[in-house]
C-alpha cells in the first residue's frame, strides 16, 4: 500500500504546500501526520477554493493573512 504526504499532494495540485487542509478534507483524514492512502480525490479548482475560503472566512496562505485574519476580509 502506498501512502502519500498531504502537503506534497497540495504542491502537486495547487503549486504550493499550504493547501494541505483541502487535501486532508477531501481524503477524510484528521491530521497531516495521518497517512494519506492512494485514491482518487475530488478537489476544488483555484477559483472554487478561493470562494470556499472566503465564505468560511479562512485563509491558509500566510501571505494573505495579517494578525491571524485574511487580508481580503471586509471588516
Amino acid at each position: 500500500m502506498t501512502m502519500w504526504d498531504a502537503t506534497l499532494v497540495s504542491e502537486r495540485v495547487y503549486g504550493r504546500r499550504d493547501e494541505f487542509m483541502t487535501i486532508m478534507a477531501a481524503a477524510g483524514i484528521d491530521s497531516v501526520d495521518e497517512p494519506l492512502e492512494q485514491k482518487q480525490l475530488i478537489l476544488p479548482n483555484e477559483t472554487q477554493l478561493r470562494k470556499i475560503k472566503q465564505l468560511a472566512g479562512f485563509e491558509s496562505r500566510a501571505e494573505y493573512r495579517e494578525d491571524g485574519k485574511p487580508t481580503w476580509s471586509a471588516e
